[in-house]
């Protein structure tokens, strides 16, 4: 691999270069000068999110479908309108990736990060963290959630247990390594049909706090989980399914781990009545 020469100055130089750069942009913010008129010039830049959180050592940056993404940022002139085909220039602080041409990223070191801020005509964005990881190849699926009971009052019995995975590499590895910031993405399945995941009428997968969350992404040690809840007040509806079926896929990939997507029923029945 051979970075752009730009981005490799960019981490010879990261010490000096980089606080500087974000102090004259701020400076220049904080005094309220040269702001910029003209529709052509940059007065901000865009650049929230990474196409994915992690990277595989010695791959491109792929985005959830699994397709190779470049990174994106985009400048905006003062009306906060993007500015077409103004040159973006993006600097690495680290040595685990590294930007080949296109903007794409290539991954170098496992288990390690780089921060990339976007620059436009000087003006920086805000870093954004991405991991290089191995390539996960193997789900490894936790135990069957109990059933789940509901009733009213509504209460914490309406929530299933956890569904709980690994995700590790294997294939080069003298042991089963953990794979962090990887995506994984869980849909409620009933009868055939899968639920919005935005629609919380009959049922909806939530983190561990109670919070709508059909998405987790895996920590150190590789680990995800989600919950379902149903909605007690569903009615006829809820008291019309047996069971539903959670659906665990990982995104980022177009070959599929051993182990996903995997299917997860659980049974679902209401409470018996207080005495």
């Amino acid at each position: 691999m051979r970075p752009l020469r730009h981005a490799r100055r960019a981490r010879s130089e990261r010490r000096a270069t980089v606080p500087a750069l974000l102090g004259v942009a701020m400076a220049a913010a904080a005094a309220c000068t040269d702001v910029p008129s003209s529709p052509d010039e940059p007065f901000s830049i865009g650049f929230e999110r990474l196409p994915f959180p992690a990277v595989v050592a010695g791959d491109l940056l792929r985005d959830s479908t699994g397709e190779i993404a470049p990174l994106g940022a985009v400048a905006f002139n003062t009306d906060q309108e993007p500015i077409e085909g103004f040159p973006v220039e993006y600097v690495f602080i680290g040595d685990a990736a590294g930007l080949e041409p296109g903007d794409r990223v290539r991954g170098v070191v496992e288990n390690d990060t780089v921060r990339i801020t976007a620059f436009a005509n000087g003006i920086p964005s805000l870093p954004q963290t991405l991991w290089v990881v191995p390539r996960p190849d193997s789900l490894v699926n936790g135990a069957q959630p109990a059933d789940i009971t509901y009733g009213l009052p509504a209460s914490a019995a309406d929530t299933s247990g956890r569904i709980a995975d690994t995700l590790l590499a294997t294939t080069g590895q003298t042991a089963p390594a953990p794979v962090r910031a990887w995506i994984v993405r869980y849909r409620i399945v009933v009868d055939g049909d899968t639920l919005d995941p935005n629609d919380q009428t009959l049922a909806f997968i939530v983190d561990d706090a109670g919070r709508p969350s059909p998405l987790d992404t895996t920590d150190a040690a590789g680990a995800v989980a989600r919950k379902v809840r149903v909605n007690a007040f569903a009615g006829e509806a809820l008291a019309a399914i047996e069971s539903l079926v959670v659906s665990v896929t990982v995104e980022g990939v177009t070959t599929p781990p051993r182990g996903a997507p995997r299917q997860v029923t659980i049974p679902v029945r209401p409470r018996p009545p207080a005495p």
